[in-house]
């Protein structure tokens, strides 16, 4: 049976982080140019594809959805294809978006990130890493 509208807001909320100084409040649903949005969900076992978001009314192109087990953390950002229909890519730490920016995972918390190319570079070009473990 399909999940129904009001059921994908319970089940999966969208959570944003600004970029440092932009101006933006913590936990709005501004556009992910301006910080870092993501859905997420945790499992015991890996996902083959994130659910179908399709019809939430806060998905929005350029977020991310990220689903961790114990053992492993998957990405997959909502793009679109080259027929121009959104779909759920997988993506890498390291990942490099339109505008520069790589996908990484923060410190502590090993939330997703978009960080820009300067500071990818000095934290992982240096060790010769193109794209960050986790």
């Amino acid at each position: 049976s399909s999940v129904r509208f009001k059921d994908l807001q319970s089940l999966f909320s969208r959570s944003f982080r600004p970029f440092r100084n932009s101006g933006v409040q913590e936990g709005s649903l501004n556009d992910a140019e301006e910080g870092t949005a993501w859905f997420s969900s945790r499992s015991q076992t890996s996902l083959a594809h994130p659910p179908d978001l399709a019809s939430h009314p806060d998905l929005q192109l350029g977020d991310l959805f990220y689903h961790t087990t114990p053992t492993l953390r998957q990405l997959w950002l909502w793009r679109l294809d080259v027929n121009s229909k959104p779909h759920w890519q997988p993506v890498n730490t390291g990942y490099r978006r339109e505008d520069g920016r790589r996908l990484n995972l923060t410190e502590s918390w090993k939330m997703p990130t978009w960080i820009a190319e300067a500071t990818w570079s000095a934290k992982y070009k240096t060790r010769g890493e193109d794209s960050a473990t986790f």
